[in-house]
């Protein structure tokens, strides 16, 4: 779990670039 609460961040990042 700790590591999807990550890539959700990351993806995130991704969409608002």
């Amino acid at each position: 779990m700790c590591c999807n609460m990550a890539i959700n961040r990351v993806q995130l990042l991704y969409s608002s670039m």
